[in-house]
């Protein structure tokens, strides 16, 4: 029987929403995919300190909108 070393999850708490920016930061450089922060509130900045695109679900939500009011 082998025993496996490799690390699935790892988990940090941070002082400051500026903390936990530069943080995510330095996990968007090190090339890692997968992965997320939670906050007990939005962090403005977030999206882009972990490299994430604009989300669709607006223009979905708009065009829905529009059908159904025409």
């Amino acid at each position: 029987m082998s025993i496996s070393t490799t690390t699935f999850g790892l988990m940090a708490e941070f002082e400051t929403p500026a903390d936990a920016m530069h943080a995510a930061a330095k996990v968007r450089d090190a090339g890692f995919r997968r992965w997320d922060v939670f906050t007990p509130f939005p962090v403005h900045g977030m999206d882009k300190a972990m490299g994430l695109k604009n989300s669709k679900v607006g223009w979905f939500s708009f065009i829905g909108g529009v059908t159904g009011y025409t």
